[in-house]
């Protein structure tokens, strides 16, 4: 994981564009080849950013690369499922915190769930899904949908905070010509 501070930055309001954003993460990431290649002017409207809020252990696991696959289960349709695709990027915010890192989605997957794709979820991603405990997967039964996301160059920034009030786990940010959906 790489790391790039973000020195001085005043918090940005509910109220803010998706560019000013991206402008504030391109002056602080530009040493970044990657990342300076991502969010440059020219390509940075091909894809979608998105507020992601996590809970411990599971951002640190993020942070520190253990968990390579992040899922998000629901009984109904709503964000992330078939809202975020490959290339986008995720602003990784802690619950009730920061944020402290960002990350490409390098693969996504939209799941109806069953019993049968439940436990394929399990098997063919559970180690990469990093679950805490049994309960992780007793607790996804209960759900019907699942997206799950293969994430690549995670980099941690400090500095960023995008107030939130409300208790949603997945926002979309919206291009300059719609409003920030915070």
């Amino acid at each position: 994981m790489k790391k790039g501070k973000l020195p001085n930055i005043m918090p940005v309001s509910m109220n803010c564009k998706r560019e000013k954003i991206i402008s504030t993460l391109r002056k602080f990431l530009q040493q970044d080849r990657i990342w300076a290649g991502k969010l440059a002017t020219e390509t940075c409207e091909r894809f979608t950013l998105h507020l992601a809020i996590f809970r411990e252990p599971y951002l640190s696991f993020i942070m520190e690369g253990k968990k390579k696959v992040e899922t998000r289960f629901a009984k109904r349709r709503c964000p992330p499922f078939e809202g975020v695709a490959d290339g986008d990027v995720l602003l990784l915010k802690k619950a009730g915190g920061e944020i402290v890192g960002i990350c490409e989605v390098e693969k996504v997957w939209f799941c109806h769930l069953d019993p049968n794709s439940l436990e394929f979820i399990k098997n063919r991603f559970g180690h990469l899904i990093c679950p805490v405990d049994g309960s992780f997967w007793v607790d996804r039964e209960s759900k019907s949908v699942a997206t799950l996301m293969l994430i690549k160059n995670v980099v941690q920034v400090e500095g960023l905070r995008i107030e939130k009030r409300d208790r949603r786990g997945w926002v979309t940010i919206q291009s300059d010509r719609q409003k920030v959906l915070l």
